[in-house]
């Protein structure tokens, strides 16, 4: 297992290597070099260097090009992400031959290397947020990322009090990779983070690469993924929460244990952030392929909740959804983690109650499981799974 996990690993960074062939002419991005309400271009012949927060603000659009490096600092004052506010909008539309890279000014990728995945190569700058206003249950629909990034809280927030928009469009994201993310400025940057993002954005053919933190991140919102990989991340490879109510098809991840990190996270968490939110978390995931740790030695690093990687699957806070036509395999323990702690008495006994909270889990292969492939193996003590 160890060798296909390595193999894997090889394919997943040379898959993005054709992304380096950028001349040596380096453009400095500091917040402010995308003007408000103007079209900005980056383009493959040039590398850009972040610096800090750089803001995609409201009425302003950034264009990538395919081919396109861009760089995260590693010697700011405070951590390096891009942020795309409400009302803002990014076209990063790469190719199969020509992808986008978002990395570490580090990443000796960059100059026909590659960073180990290990854990020093984790968290060298913070990743791409983006904001949109389609709905999430936040009290009046509205939160903001301030306890995580420092800034202005109006470039920071996401959702809408009056009218939120289901269809909300923050652009594309096409034939992206977002590598060596995670690192701390109030909290941990994820790999790609979407809040309140509507359904009329795309998101194709991503992916997050030995994050420190979680790949990929979604807070409420209607956005739908497509052939997504999520690899080698320290927190959950996949996680949503605060009302999510899109789709996920075509997901990839694997994992591997960190040795001596406190952090490892699951392979999905999906949550409502409140048990009295509405609407309760619901995203549908369809064809998922999942590879855990593979080493049953991760039982003993285990804590008395669910961390490490034990599970593919863990609902928490009335988090609920469909999953679907996938395949998960190589889990330590079990398949499926619900946390009915917290839970309406209605939750815990069926697929449904009265505020529409649907768990759906169907026709999935479980192979390698840690406690058996069997339906008890998979999700021991959870019967009503089998209905």
């Amino acid at each position: 297992m160890k060798k296909f996990h390595r193999s894997i690993a090889i394919a997943l960074a040379a898959g993005f290597a054709t992304a380096t062939a950028a001349s040596p002419d380096t453009v400095e991005i500091h917040d402010g070099a995308i003007a408000v309400g103007t079209t900005t271009n980056w383009t493959s012949d040039h590398i850009y260097r972040m610096w800090n927060k750089v803001f995609v603000r409201s009425g302003t659009t950034l264009n990538i090009q395919a081919g396109t490096l861009v760089l995260g600092s590693n010697n700011s004052d405070s951590a390096t992400v891009l942020v795309v506010s409400r009302g803002g909008k990014i076209h990063a539309q790469g190719t199969a031959t020509q992808p986008i890279l978002f990395t570490s000014e580090k990443d000796s990728l960059a100059f026909k290397g590659a960073l180990p995945n290990n854990n020093a190569s984790r968290g060298l700058w913070g990743g791409i947020v983006i904001l949109g206003r389609a709905p999430n249950n936040s009290p009046g629909g509205v939160s903001d990322l301030t306890s995580d990034i420092s800034g202005d809280t109006a470039l920071l927030s996401y959702g809408d009090s009056t009218k939120p928009d289901p269809h909300d469009n923050s652009g594309v994201l096409s034939y992206v990779s977002i590598r060596y993310t995670g690192i701390s400025d109030y909290s941990t940057i994820k790999g790609l983070q979407l809040c309140s993002v509507g359904d009329g954005t795309q998101i194709d053919h991503v992916e997050s690469y030995v994050s420190d933190e979680d790949g990929f991140d979604i807070l409420g919102g209607t956005v739908n993924l497509k052939y997504i990989v999520s690899s080698y991340s320290a927190g959950d490879v996949f996680y949503y929460s605060n009302g999510y109510r899109g789709k996920v098809q075509y997901l990839f991840t694997i994992q591997n244990i960190i040795p001596g990190g406190a952090s490892n996270g699951v392979n999905t968490k999906i949550e409502s952030a409140d048990t009295l939110a509405t609407p309760t978390s619901m995203g549908q995931m369809w064809n998922v392929t999942y590879i855990s740790t593979g080493d049953s030695t991760g039982k003993s690093l285990l804590n008395t909740y669910t961390g490490k990687y034990k599970y593919a699957l863990v609902y928490k806070k009335d988090g609920a959804g469909t999953f679907a036509n996938s395949i998960v395999t190589e889990t330590p323990y079990g398949g499926v983690f619900v946390d009915t702690s917290a839970l309406k008495d209605s939750h815990k006994s069926k697929t449904s109650d009265s505020l529409g909270h649907n768990l759906v889990i169907a026709n999935n292969l479980w192979d390698r499981i840690g406690s058996g492939n069997s339906l008890d193996g998979v999700a021991s003590g959870l019967p009503y799974l089998a209905t």
